[in-house]
């Protein structure tokens, strides 16, 4: 089979629609409607192949019974541990019937039980019946509802066909029937929910065809429609109508000879009131014990279905109420003309039957009047009163999860309350648990993973970070496989006899831990020490500075395994160094003391560490002691030099950056920073703040700033994480003072960690210092006009083709490509049109991240489409270019370096890859020329303080989290340089914790730069990190763009 799986969705819409097109007209159809070849060839192989199977099934079943031999079914099953498309195990055979086998498999990357229905070998040869295969997977995909069995995928292994479908415990109703006909309770129960089933599929416009007792199953959560395998596509309507009526010359013969109509045998084809003739059969059968029109022959049931009608109902041994009899007449009527209109009108039917006549007094009262039931009928009765009062209960939950809860789940994931979310996704999964949308949901307020750890069998707990004094909840002991969890920021502990408590936390941003898995190893209380938590990495791995806006540039640096403390420095702790004279023992200072260009000699550096009062000891205790009652207060005061010396005195060092940068975490920012101690009004006992970091250290945050091993330039040490009176950015920023320089604010933490080959350098001078832009000013016009003449292109022919097309339910989505603007090289771009509204389109015109440039492949876009799928729905275009360096067009952009000829050339070619995606958008009919916006994220957005300078097209602009960058470029590509020439109304979309652009040293610099008015000037900030939450960006984003580009053309 030639089918790609990525394009699936769009053959299969396709098809579906050519299905409603002439077959003359078909061609045409899809020469308009598809450019890929490919996806045109599947097509029309696909409806040649369903035209051949509808020619088989054409004529009447009367002229062609006796010729008809089905084919034999294949002996040879898939074997137990089958791996199929390397992702479906088979678990054991389930059943075989006309169409092939069904077998219990895992689904081993979603890790759930299904069910594959697949065809023989034999069969999978015969066009018909993979014709008919395909039409089932179909049908039943485009089908939500609670009672028709879901289908989530379609494939194909080995020239082996197979669909994968929910896996449902229960018995058909067909075994049901071998006991013995339902009761009345029974075929209510059962009726009301098929007849559901089938008016929500007779509203897609999806006939069944082939309903009868063994494709209805009963399971514990109520009856599952099953096997759409002879289903017919007709145009979908509306709501609250059916398709009743069959188009002429799509006259088709299909279904089991007992339940089929009247109209279906004569070849007369069939529609909604075919299924509606045998749905009367079944609910006949259920209340009867025997089917409606089944003789000895063939032959004798083809004359019952035409002439005959059923025994009355009141035959039956159990009273059938009039109403329900009534159902049964009206859908068993010969002539269409008679029989029921819709099974939407059936199934309202049903729901009336349920609430007034489950417990009839009329029935109960003439049942009771046969002396033999009434015993039987009174226990029968206290039991269907039990039953019934369980079954309201639990239909009014089953109502309530599905009309109000799961409404209410979807409408807080949005707003990003996920704990209140996941909350009430918990209770509804009670009685719903095998609901297609809940489903659906678990992913945008969950996160699934195994916890393990070395060696296994510690107990593990969680609670939500932000609520500290709340208790543990003991989640069960490792390893936990494949446990579902809610997605907020959480904290773990680890226990285990003999070994030492261990913490972590994870962000809701971040749901694995930086070693990429849940994964602890414990350490012997023996072997760990004392007030120190490990720092795992495994086996030695890069560490980068992320997270530390301007060095997060410098080259990362391997690291192993290690202990950083868990508190900072106590006052207590730091006593015992001074009362063993600590001071005077000159083995633990061991590092030159070089002040304003000069050697000190020890004399001379003693005595500039000392107290208020003059004795040895930090700068703000007093005679030698520090403040009553402060024991765990961290230590102030003290210069870098103390602190090495304390490192050495307890046998540890100092952390480098990069071991503080790794412990510390960050870009953790929007979850650590709250929890800490910033803007108080003084230090507070260590641990006093519940701010963890991802392994459990405590203050890394605020409370003081911690003197780091590294130096920096003119001679000064590093001094990281910020203190109780400094902004909150002051976590990210790095900070590098004099190491005689003894502030207030100023402590420290000790690591232990062995530094050999490569990660040396961790210990390294670090002379990088980020840019402080209130001592900059941009060019002048004059020169930046020399900068613009670098960005002009020539407009050359664009050469332009669409590759591809696809189409879902939101968006026509086109892959097009064009000549860039240099280098004989091609563009890709991605255009995406709304479905609901007319053109010409406003079109956004999207720069993404950096994540792009260390992708390869642009043919998923999966992670990039939520960035601006609400702007789609919302009637406006998309278009997403791959500019040079990102996706297929990679060119190793990041490891170059930014202030490089390298990094200029690659932002004159962005600005040319956006200009040509312009004049593309400029050359279609479908876009308005004049109505161009344009998107940035993170790295896009930065570039909005450059790029929209060169093109002036571009009416509005939308930055999401953008900033000034904190490394030199080129004059020729610099921020500074461009943003006072930025004149399009520009709205920031900023966060308080961003650790990328921190908000008073490159975000407030760009806004204040920028180029447009003020009062066309907007910046909104969040209380987040590098990213916003996605209803604030939605409703800010929609906002601005409404106002600058105006309301859209909404069919």
């Amino acid at each position: 089979m030639s089918t790609i799986p990525d394009k699936w969705e769009t053959i299969k819409m396709l098809f579906e629609q050519a299905r409603e097109v002439p077959a003359a007209s078909r061609q045409a159809f899809l020469l308009r409607r598809c450019d890929d070849p490919a996806v045109r060839v599947e097509v029309e192989r696909l409806l040649a192949e369903f035209e051949e199977a509808g020619n088989f099934l054409s004529k009447p079943l009367v002229e062609n019974l006796q010729l008809y031999r089905a084919p034999q079914i294949a002996t040879h099953k898939l074997a137990e541990g089958e791996l199929l498309s390397g992702r479906f195990l088979i678990v054991n055979f389930v059943a075989a019937g006309g169409m092939g086998e069904v077998y219990r498999a895992q689904d081993v990357i979603l890790d759930r039980t299904v069910a594959l229905k697949s065809l023989s070998p034999e069969l999978a040869l015969d066009p018909t019946s993979f014709a008919r295969l395909r039409a089932e997977a179909m049908a039943a995909s485009a089908l939500s509802h609670p009672n028709i069995c879901t289908v989530y995928d379609f494939g194909e292994d080995n020239g082996r066909p197979y669909i994968i479908m929910e896996y449902l415990e229960g018995s058909t109703l067909a075994e049901r029937l071998r006991s013995g006909p339902c009761t009345v309770a029974e075929t209510i129960h059962i009726g009301f929910a098929v007849s559901s089933a089938l008016s929500a599929a007779h509203r897609k416009g999806i006939i069944h065809r082939d309903l009868k007792p063994g494709n209805i199953i009963l399971t514990s959560t109520g009856p599952k429609l099953l096997d759409f395998g002879l289903a017919h596509k007709k145009t979908p309507v509306p709501i609250d109508q059916e398709q009743t009526q069959e188009p002429p010359g799509e006259d088709l013969v299909a279904g089991t000879l007992p339940y089929m109509s009247p109209e279906c045998l004569r070849g007369q084809g069939t529609d909604a009131r075919g299924d509606i003739f045998s749905f009367g059969a079944v609910v006949y059968e259920m209340l009867t014990g025997k089917a409606a029109f089944k003789r000895d022959s063939k032959m004798g049931t083809i004359e019952a279905i035409f002439r005959a009608d059923p025994l009355p109902l009141r035959r039956s041994t159990e009273k059938v109420p009039d109403e329900l009899e009534d159902i049964v007449r009206g859908c068993l009527r010969k002539e269409l003309g008679e029989r029921c209109a819709s099974m939407a009108e059936i199934e309202g039917q049903f729901r009336k039957i349920l609430h007034t006549t489950r417990l009839s007094p009329k029935l109960i009262l003439e049942t009771l009047q046969k002396p033999g039931n009434r015993l039987l009928v009174l226990v029968t009765l206290t039991l269907l009163i039990a039953f019934g009062v369980w079954w309201l209960h639990r239909e009014s939950r089953v109502r309530w999860a599905r009309n109000q809860a799961l409404p209410q789940i979807q409408r807080l994931a949005e707003e990003e309350k996920f704990s209140t979310a996941y909350a009430l996704a918990v209770q509804a999964e009670r009685f719903i648990p095998h609901d297609p949308t809940l489903a659906k949901m678990w992913d945008q307020i969950s996160w699934t993973d195994d916890i393990t750890t070395s060696p296994p069998g510690a107990a593990v707990y969680r609670k939500d970070y932000d609520s500290a004094d709340s208790s543990w909840e003991l989640i069960g002991r490792s390893p936990i496989l494949k446990h579902r969890f809610q997605l907020v920021d959480s904290s773990w502990k680890f226990e285990l006899e003999g070994y030492q408590t261990a913490e972590r936390t994870t962000a809701a941003g971040r749901t694995w831990l930086p070693t990429n898995s849940m994964k602890v190893a414990m350490v012997k209380r023996t072997d760990a020490p004392d007030g120190m938590v490990q720092v795992e990495l495994g086996e030695s791995r890069p560490v980068s500075l992320m997270g530390m806006p301007g060095y997060d540039s410098l080259p990362p640096v391997r690291l192993g395994t290690f202990w950083i403390d868990k508190f900072e420095v106590t006052n207590a702790d730091y006593k015992r160094f001074l009362d063993q004279r600590g001071y005077e023992r000159k083995e633990y200072w061991k590092q030159e003391f070089r002040k304003d260009g000069r050697a000190l000699s020890w004399t001379e550096a003693m005595k500039l560490f000392v107290d208020a009062t003059g004795k040895p000891g930090p700068s703000q205790w007093i005679g030698g002691e520090y403040p009553r009652g402060q024991d765990n207060y961290p230590v102030e005061g003290v210069s870098w030099f103390e602190a090495a010396a304390y490192a050495e005195f307890v046998g540890k060092s100092l952390p480098t950056i990069y071991h503080w940068r790794v412990a510390a975490q960050p870009i953790d920012s929007s979850s650590i920073i709250p929890n800490s101690n910033f803007g108080k009004v003084g230090s507070a006992p260590v641990g006093a703040y519940k701010g963890a970091s991802w392994v459990g250290a405590y203050d890394m945050a605020g409370n003081v700033k911690e003197w780091i091993w590294n130096q920096g330039p003119a001679g000064m040490r590093y001094i990281l994480g910020g203190a109780w009176n400094e902004p909150t950015h002051a976590f990210n920023d790095p900070d590098a003072r004099s190491p005689f320089e003894r502030s207030a604010t100023f402590g420290f933490r000790c690591g232990k960690y062995m530094l050999a080959g490569e990660s040396i350098k961790a210990a390294d001078p670090i002379m990088f210092m980020a840019r402080d832009y209130s001592r900059e000013q941009p060019a002048s016009d004059q020169t930046f006009d020399a900068y613009k003449v670098l960005y002009s292109y020539d407009k050359t022919p664009l050469n332009a083709k669409v590759e591809s097309v696809e189409l879902t339910e939101d968006w026509r989505k086109e892959k097009v490509t064009f000549d860039a603007a240099y280098g004989g090289e091609r563009v890709i771009a991605y255009l995406f049109l709304p479905r609901n509204a007319s053109p010409p389109f406003e079109t956004v015109i999207e720069f993404t991240g950096a994540g792009a440039f260390v992708q390869r492949s642009s043919s998923n876009l999966e992670g990039y489409i939520e960035d601006f799928d609400f702007i789609v729905k919302s009637g406006r275009a998309v278009m997403f270019p791959v500019y040079k360096g990102m996706f297929e067009r990679g060119n190793n952009y990041l490891g170059h370096g930014f202030n490089t000829n390298f990094y200029r050339d690659e932002a004159i070619a962005w600005s040319k890859d956006l200009g040509r995606s312009i004049d593309y958008l400029q050359t279609r009919t479908d876009i308005d020329h004049n109505k161009l916006a344009y998107l940035g994220s993170s790295m896009g957005a930065a570039l909005g303080a450059v790029l929209p300078a060169i093109e002036s097209r571009l009416k509005v602009l939308v930055l999401v989290c953008p900033g000034f960058w904190l490394q030199k470029r080129f004059p020729a590509a610099d921020q500074i340089n461009f943003a006072p020439h930025v004149k399009a109304p520009v709205l920031m979309l900023n966060g308080r914790y961003d650790f990328v652009f921190p908000p008073e040293i490159s975000q407030e610099p760009m806004f204040r730069l920028l180029g447009a008015r003020n009062d066309q000037k907007r910046r909104v900030v969040f209380d987040s990190g590098h990213d916003i939450p996605r209803a604030g960006e939605i409703k800010e984003t929609t906002l601005w763009l409404d106002k600058h580009l105006g309301s859209v053309n909404r069919r």
